[in-house]
């Protein structure tokens, strides 16, 4: 069930988000999170615009690379991303650069990847985009909002029927 007690209030119609500078995103790292964020924006259309702001300071999501304990001063254990709400309108999501990250431009959809410790960068962040949109785990296996990464399905980046549903619900759209 989708919640309303997160970073985005039903009276917002703009959404932005940034890329901390001093993290240095490589060009495919910004890539993924444009390309997310753009297929989160589509059932919303017309609702809600998401954008990347011009300034990072300003943005509602602030992206950011780097340790949790180095930026929040807490020990995340095992963590590969963090959202943490800064306050009502911000919101913090961290990369956990100790972990091994995949593009959408490897070519290793048939490699075990988990099994080496490598995550897909873009169905996590898929994840963690319809968690800050207000999205809670979804009990279908083939949700973008499933609470794991599968072995079968470590490539998830296109939103279900049950994902739609759900982001619909939680901004009040009605279909």
């Amino acid at each position: 069930m989708a919640s309303r007690h997160g970073l985005v209030p039903k009276h917002r119609t703009e959404l932005t988000y940034g890329f901390y500078p001093a993290s240095k995103f490589s060009p495919e790292a910004i890539k993924v999170f444009r390309d997310s964020f753009k297929r989160w924006s589509l059932p919303l259309r017309g609702v809600i615009n998401i954008t990347e702001a011009k300034a990072f300071d300003k943005a509602n999501i602030q992206i950011g690379y780097g340790a949790m304990n180095e930026l929040f001063g807490v020990e995340a254990v095992g963590a590969t991303f963090m959202v943490k709400p800064s306050n009502y309108h911000r919101v913090w999501m961290v990369i956990d650069y100790s972990k091994y990250w995949e593009y959408p431009d490897d070519n290793l959809a048939d490699t075990p990847l988990w099994k080496f410790g490598v995550v897909d960068l873009e169905t996590v962040a898929m994840h963690q985009i319809g968690h800050v949109l207000g999205l809670n785990h979804s009990s279908h296996k083939e949700s973008v909002m499933y609470p794991s990464i599968l072995p079968d399905q470590q490539r998830k980046v296109d939103l279900s029927k049950d994902d739609k549903e759900q982001i619909r619900k939680a901004f009040y759209i009605v279909s």
